[in-house]
């Protein structure tokens, strides 16, 4: 399986961010059957991650290859004070423990506004 070509990704401060991945190989759905994924995040040219989201991914029917990230505002609240730019990748542990990367990109955050 290649990985899919680099997505830029927006979020904006203090809202829910969320994402869909579908693993396909040949066209066909990956199974993910036993396996775990984590989204991760680092500043733009950082050596290393600074926030993982695994609490925040599912994959709600495994046989279909479907990838769901649901971020929290609380979560994506302290993005803002940090950086606004990011890298993020998205990596699977398949249940013969090897680990993909099968997704990256950039992740942009847009500050939240507040009221005058």
């Amino acid at each position: 399986m290649l990985p899919a070509p680099p997505v830029t990704l927006h979020v904006v401060a203090g809202t829910t961010f969320e994402a869909t991945f579908a693993l396909t190989e040949d066209g066909n759905p990956v199974d993910l059957t036993g396996a775990t994924a984590r989204f991760e995040i680092a500043p733009v040219q950082s050596t290393g991650v600074a926030w993982t989201g695994a609490p925040y991914v599912t994959i709600p029917a495994p046989a279909t290859g479907v990838i769901t990230v649901s971020i929290p505002p609380s979560e994506t609240h302290l993005f803002r004070s940090r950086n606004l730019r990011w890298e993020w990748m998205l990596k699977v542990t398949f249940a013969d423990e090897t680990v993909l990367a099968v997704a990256a990109g950039l992740l942009t955050v847009q500050p939240e506004l507040t009221p005058a």
